[in-house]
């Protein structure tokens, strides 16, 4: 209620995933409070919520580059600043930041202030008004311009890869995948361990590795 409704205003429809906190008796009494209608989506169905759970996936990962490597309940205290940083982020996708889509205006980074020695007057609403909406809609059409050409790219390196088998040789610097294990793991654990030099080829796709930063 507080994050979203008072800041962006009634929503129409809620879709959601199956998350216990998600379908309880608070949500249950918001939607009908908002005469809104909510939408549970079928479990490992991509094509409803997978760009939901893409952004958790890049959310989750930039959280856990605030955390401390030995404390891993601080989670809460680096929110903000890790959706700050998404909206300020220019997608690969549409080649623009969120907030410009949203907003109509990107974010002003904290170092950019420094730098900035004019001051500029305040105009008037209107004419303001207008520029803004005719920036969002410009935006908007760069940014569906930028998505039909980035899928046509992802999809040809995609069907290349598919078609060609990856190889490694000795010398090659890679990542490791290390998922976290154990009842101690969390979701904010860090699941690549690198950069690091492969030495020597141990046989079956096996190979002896060399981290770098140690």
């Amino acid at each position: 209620m507080e994050d979203v409704v008072l800041k962006f205003g009634a929503f129409r429809e809620l879709l959601t995933d199956g998350a216990p906190e998600m379908v309880g008796k608070v949500i249950e009494q918001l939607v009908v409070l908002l005469q809104a209608e909510q939408t549970n989506p079928v479990p490992y169905r991509p094509q409803m919520i997978g760009l939901v759970e893409r952004f958790h996936r890049s959310w989750k990962d930039c959280v856990s580059t605030f955390m401390s490597s030995n404390v891993q309940n601080d989670w809460n205290l680096w929110v903000k600043f890790a959706v700050y940083a998404y909206n300020s982020a220019r997608h690969s996708t549409v080649a623009l930041t969120p907030n410009e889509l949203m907003m109509g205006r990107r974010l002003r980074p904290p170092n950019e202030l420094l730098r900035r020695t004019a001051v500029t007057e305040a105009g008037e609403l209107m004419p303001y008004h207008e520029r803004l909406l005719l920036a969002m809609e410009r935006s908007h059409a760069c940014a569906e311009a930028a998505r039909v050409k980035e899928q046509e790219r992802q999809a040809h390196y995609y069907n290349r890869r598919v078609r060609q088998k990856r190889t490694f040789a000795v010398g090659d610097r890679v990542w490791v995948y290390n998922p976290p294990r154990g009842p101690k793991a969390t979701k904010f654990v860090h699941q690549w361990q690198g950069p690091m030099r492969i030495v020597e080829s141990a046989g079956y796709e096996n190979f002896v590795l060399e981290r770098e930063d140690k």
